[in-house]
């Protein structure tokens, strides 16, 4: 959904704020309070509200609260005094006060995926209409894992993948009761001691947010026994590749702190340990020994940790920014680095987290700034392992900024670096945000060389489930290409992933745009199961953008098989789901189909009133090729009441906007249209012209089926021009695209009878009348009657 106001656009669905056009940088809080704020506009939200949403109900400060609100009006071009858009009202909260219209998104989110470990896949929206290059992103797989989306790999620390494979996975820590007032470290621990294992120890890890997205819901026992769930362990091992799991339970004994840790070994042989510390930091450094000693090779070997930061109160900082930079909570991380970097400046890693939450927070430049001076020290100081990661978080500033040559230049400096250093996982991050780029500039050799290093990258680093966002890059390209079975295949991929990693959300869209494939290829029982099970699985997740993509999937295809009392119902609830959602899209796409199974339905009157309905509402969402979809439908009912020129006159404006557009989908309907008012008028070798401009039109598009459909209709105006091979030469490639659809077999009938076949003729609409369902009328029964007993 997008809400617009003023020069200003949220994209909910994206994830992203727009002013003038240019993507303003903003924190994930304020960009949630804002949608809060936009979304209830009619009344105002209490500061209870705001904290119960924002904060998810945790204990904060008005000082925070304000401090959100004045980020919230900065982001929008307002602020205090002048309370253009966000008004306080005293003693009671804030309210929107600027009138705002709401569209459905329709491009996909910018999603973050932070680690090369874990990628994760954006936001999948409907099918809709596309420029020329998206339109099989518009038609056929709603926008497949979303067709512009930039799955940004970012590495918040470095990897030294060993070649024997070795790779920890360090749990979240468990705090007990005793010693709740930690409850930090259960994140913030755990990412210290991943980071101490990776920069101090030479041991890869598991990255702390794969480890977060990996275990999901399910939780390590905290009992004595430290037990890890061996569904887990086989998730671990196949989604992150790691080989040795590491659990652990904080808790005290007497005024010291007690940590419990147990180190599992791919043999299944286990290692344990208890530490007593006064400090965390104390006990991150007797946990990093423990593991590192537990690994095969490593018993002996001397490890050589810095005690760094070597102020307990800087460490605690550190791991407690770690923590929060886990949790979404930027600015709060950025503040904790702050105080981290003020008391320790010399420390690079510190100041390099310090530039990541800047980046979060949305000040593009303050990191760019940040990062430079990084760089050139790690240059200077010929330090690879930190340049590495520096480079590719400048290339995702950049990238962000979508100024893809100064990216592309970061990432072809960090690529061989990060080779160099035989950092598999990272070389793979780097390779498919360069692939993202590279299919972003249209060059799609290059990215599919890029690709498929990643997937070679992710093998050598002993993960053998390809994470969902490579899988649906590699898809994207392939749909770029126009090569639907690979882009199948890597789809189907990508549901497998998803279902690894227990997320229904995109594994619901996934079916929906395999789904999309199977409609476009004629196959609609297929593509009627998979839409259900995605619709099944979004319903489940109570996700209503979703919901309404997948009702529109299914209302779509029962229209154009015949389903007309299925469709109306399915129409109908999409429309609740947009009046629901103040989305005047979905609410517009809803009227559209209820006015074509009037039509079909030969209520004329009604038909009309959904369409106009539906064009209004879709010029409120500012959907222009929806417009004008509309105007084409409006001008075939008038065609219908006598009023041919004015129909035709509206058609031809729209062919002349779709051409100027360069849109093929507007084309093929325009031209489609200009060939059934000339073939009604008695013109058939002008509505050969047109029929024919329609096809070469439906040959840009990927869709067999809209290509099938456009053919029949050139059948039929060849059929009228009296070139009955031409006909059965168009009739006969159809065949092939749209073998179950009932056009085909009326288009066949009257070939046959003109060639004076009347037993095939019969045969044919016999077929017709199978396939047609509701579409199949009282006249065609009487037709078809005559046919069979002359």
């Amino acid at each position: 959904m997008i809400y617009a106001f003023d020069t200003i656009e949220i994209d909910v669905e994206k994830h992203e704020l727009r002013r003038d056009g240019a993507l303003v940088p903003v924190e994930p809080q304020v960009l949630s309070l804002l949608v809060l704020l936009v979304r209830e506009r009619e009344r105002v939200v209490s500061k209870d509200e705001l904290i119960e949403v924002v904060w998810e109900g945790r204990f904060v400060s008005d000082s925070a609260v304000s401090s959100r609100i004045k980020s919230a009006r900065q982001a929008i071009g307002d602020d205090g005094q002048a309370q253009r858009f966000i008004k306080t009202v005293h003693g009671t909260g804030f309210r929107f006060i600027a009138p705002v219209t709401v569209s459905e998104a329709e491009m996909a989110a910018l999603t973050d995926a932070p680690t090369a470990g874990k990628v994760v896949a954006g936001p999948i929206p409907s099918r809709e209409k596309r420029k020329p290059h998206m339109l099989w992103l518009g038609a056929v797989i709603a926008a497949v894992a979303a067709a512009v989306a930039l799955f940004l790999v970012f590495q918040p620390m470095s990897r030294n993948v060993q070649a024997n494979q070795v790779r920890v996975a360090v749990l979240p820590v468990h705090i007990a009761s005793d010693v709740a007032e930690n409850g930090w470290a259960e994140l913030g621990l755990m990412s210290l001691v991943s980071h101490k294992l990776e920069q101090e120890a030479a041991v890869s890890s598991v990255s702390p947010r794969a480890m977060i997205e990996g275990t999901g819901e399910q939780v390590v026992a905290a009992t004595d026994a430290l037990e890890i769930p061996e569904d887990l362990i086989r998730k671990l091992r196949q989604t992150e590749g790691a080989s040795h799991f590491v659990v652990s339970r904080l808790t005290s004994i007497g005024a010291r702190l007690h940590l419990d840790v147990a180190v599992r070994g791919a043999d299944g042989r286990e290692s344990r340990g208890s530490f007593d510390g006064e400090q965390i930091l104390e006990l991150a450094d007797l946990m990093v020994r423990h593991i590192v000693s537990s690994l095969p090779g490593r018993q002996n070997a001397a490890i050589r940790l810095r005690t760094s930061p070597e102020d307990p109160f800087v460490a605690e900082a550190y791991a407690r920014g770690l923590a929060y930079a886990l949790q979404g909570r930027a600015e709060e991380a950025r503040n904790l680095f702050a105080v981290a970097v003020e008391q320790d400046p010399e420390d690079i890693w510190l100041r390099y987290e310090y530039a990541l939450a800047t980046r979060q927070i949305g000040d593009l430049e303050g990191a760019e700034a940040q990062l430079t001076t990084l760089q050139a020290e790690a240059e200077a100081k010929d330090n690879p392992e930190v340049l590495a990661s520096i480079l590719n978080a400048v290339a995702i500033v950049n990238m962000l900024r979508n100024d893809d040559a100064a990216a592309l230049a970061s990432l072809e400096k960090a690529l061989p670096i990060s080779a160099g250093l035989t950092d598999h996982t990272r070389s793979a991050a780097i390779l498919i945000n360069l692939g993202i780029l590279e299919r972003r500039r249209r060059q799609y050799d290059q990215a599919e060389i890029y690709l498929t290093r990643a997937f070679a990258e992710f093998d050598a680093a002993g993960i053998t489930a390809p994470p969902g966002a490579l899988l649906n890059t590699m898809a994207l390209l392939r749909i770029e290409q126009l090569r639907p079975a690979e882009a199948v295949q890597y789809l189907e991929r990508a549901l497998q992933r998803f279902h690894l990693d227990g997320n229904d959300r995109f594994a619901a869209a996934v079916k929906n745009n395999l789904g999309d494939i199977r409609e476009m290829a004629g196959d609609y029982a297929g593509a009627f199961v998979l839409y259900n099970e995605g619709l099944t699985l979004r319903r489940a997740v109570n996700d209503p953008f979703g919901i309404a993509s997948s009702l529109q999937s299914l209302v779509s295809l029962s229209v154009d098989t015949g389903r007309l009392e299925q469709a109306e119902s399915l129409a109908r609830e999409l429309l609740k789901n947009g009046e629901a959602r103040d989305d005047k899209f979905r609410q517009g796409q809803a009227h559209s189909y209820l006015g074509r199974v009037a039509s079909l339905r030969g209520d004329a009157d009604f038909a009309r009133q959904h369409h106009r309905r539906a064009f209004d509402l879709f010029e409120a969402a500012k959907r222009e090729g929806n417009m004008q979809s509309e105007r084409i439908r409006l001008a075939r009912l008038e065609h219908t009441d006598g009023a041919a020129a004015s129909a035709v006159a509206a058609v031809q404006t729209v062919l002349a906007w779709a051409r100027s557009e360069g849109v093929p989908a507007d084309i093929m309907e325009a031209e489609a249209a200009l060939a059934e008012f000339a073939l009604k008028e008695g013109r058939s070798g002008e509505a050969r012209r047109h029929a024919e401009a329609s096809v070469a039109a439906a040959r840009e598009l990927p869709e067999a089926n809209k290509l099938g459909r456009a053919l029949v209709s050139l059948a039929g105006a060849t059929l009228a021009a009296g070139d009955l091979a031409a006909a059965k030469a168009a009739l006969d490639e159809a065949a092939k695209l749209v073998p179950q659809e009932a056009g085909l077999y009326r288009m066949k009938s009257k070939l046959a009878q003109a060639e004076g076949q009347t037993v095939e003729a019969v045969s044919h609409l016999r077929k017709a009348r199978e396939l047609a369902g509701e579409l199949w009328t009282k006249g065609d029964e009487e037709s078809f009657a005559a046919l069979e007993n002359p």
